[in-house]
């Protein structure tokens, strides 16, 4: 059976009509890999950390949220034996706050890696009751839609909290599990 170009045209156009193509183009874009081990508290250092690493594996470069990559955690789950650590919302909020951290994202180029640590006081209590750990990391393929969005909520608060934009943005990440004993 040969395809010719108009076939395939109306086949994309299909796919765009039904909005697939943006969930294709993600699901051809591979999750980076996390990966995480935890280190201090070291040296006297008071603050317990846990060490990270991100890699980029596609072909294209990723954007990473990192507001909250470097501590303290902007939540986190206790599931089954394992505390779930964030670095953003995991889901929309219909509050107001008062204050919240500038948004800050950094780029990681196709086959590059970010490296560094969060460190939160809350590591050390979760070691004391969990046998496990692993690291949830916002990430998407481009920044300026979800600036777009963070300026248009800036100019006209709707009443809900400032991160949401970045939540209707992001993929999740998860890394390996860690025991924190």
């Amino acid at each position: 059976m040969m395809i010719t170009a108009r076939k395939l045209l109306l086949y994309f156009v299909s796919l765009v009509g039904l909005g697939l193509c943006a969930a294709t183009a993600f699901a051809l874009i591979p999750s980076p890999t996390i990966h995480v081990w935890k280190t201090g508290p070291d040296d006297g250092e008071q603050v317990p950390s846990i060490h990270w690493r991100i890699e980029n594996h596609s072909a294209k470069p990723i954007v990473i949220y990192a507001s909250f990559l470097y501590g303290p955690a902007a939540g986190h789950h206790e599931a089954s034996g394992r505390e779930d650590i964030y670095t953003s919302l995991m889901k929309p909020l219909d509050v107001d706050v008062n204050a919240y951290p500038e948004a800050k994202f950094v780029q990681v180029a196709p086959g590059a890696s970010l490296e560094g640590e969060l460190k939160d006081a809350q590591i050390g209590e979760w070691s004391k009751r969990k046998l496990r750990m692993r690291l949830a990391v916002s990430w998407g393929l481009e920044e300026a839609s979800v600036q777009k969005a963070l300026a248009s909520q800036t100019r006209n608060p709707s009443g809900g909290h400032p991160a949401n934009p970045i939540v209707a943005w992001q993929r999740i990440g998860w890394s390996n599990e860690i025991s924190l004993r």
